[in-house]
């Protein structure tokens, strides 16, 4: 029991131990030289709307991977089938995009290019499960 308590306390007691307050007393940081500056303004995120339009809704296509590997692998763990994993996951991502077609949201590809990403994440887990036998 001490040990686990041990053990959860540690990451606590970094974590504060390294987190530093700031003083009203420390003087500002002084400015960047202008070929920094130049670099960071080269590496700098594009604006919210370019990323949206590049990479869609990033969390509904997290949501949209996440739920396919969460369905096929508990497909794959009680058939122990790697195409049954994958194909139960794609059909519901399919059947969900025919629902948001039917809805009016409309059928979206990349949706379900993260279906399938999740389909073949949980087939590959089903996969490494049989080799373990």
């Amino acid at each position: 029991m001490r040990r686990s308590r041990l053990f959860l306390a540690m990451p606590l007691v970094s974590l504060l131990a390294g987190v530093q307050t700031a003083r009203a007393a420390d003087p500002p940081l002084p400015p960047l030289p202008p070929l920094a500056a130049a670099a960071d303004t080269r590496l700098a995120f594009p604006s919210a709307q370019v990323r949206r339009w590049q990479l869609g809704d990033g969390a509904d296509r997290l949501q949209h991977a996440s739920l396919a590997f969460v369905l096929g692998s508990s497909v794959g763990l009680t058939t122990r089938e790697p195409a049954a994993a994958a194909a139960s996951a794609i059909t519901f991502g399919v059947a969900k995009e025919l629902w948001d077609l039917r809805r009016g949201t409309g059928f979206d590809l990349g949706d379900l290019a993260a279906d399938a990403i999740g389909a073949g994440a949980s087939a590959l887990a089903t996969a490494a499960l049989q080799d373990q036998k």
